[in-house]
């Protein structure tokens, strides 16, 4: 389930959107997807990080780059999912 969405551009520079869901789904199974759907669309992990019912991916394709974090309380029935995507603009040198 959507729960927030924002989007936004700084102009000449960079765009970018934050997207938030929920499921039902262990933190496990909602990590293990990401990762596996990440990766068999092209997308590098550039760092992982895991601390106790907190997964951050950090991820990259192309002139895009983001992160997404995966959290599920302990008293929580659902699992919280955060994306935030950016792409970042070339000035003329690097294109």
């Amino acid at each position: 389930k959507v729960t927030a969405v924002l989007s936004g551009t700084e102009q000449g520079k960079s765009s970018g959107f934050w997207v938030t869901f929920t499921t039902p789904d262990s933190l496990d199974k909602v990590t293990a997807y990401y990762k596996a759907g990440l990766k068999s669309n092209g997308w590098t992990e550039t760092a992982s990080y895991t601390s106790g019912d907190t997964t951050t991916q950090t991820v990259s394709k192309g002139v895009y780059s983001g992160t997404i974090g995966i959290t599920r309380s302990a008293d929580s029935s659902e699992t919280e999912i955060v994306i935030m995507i950016g792409e970042e603009k070339q000035t003329p040198s690097e294109e």
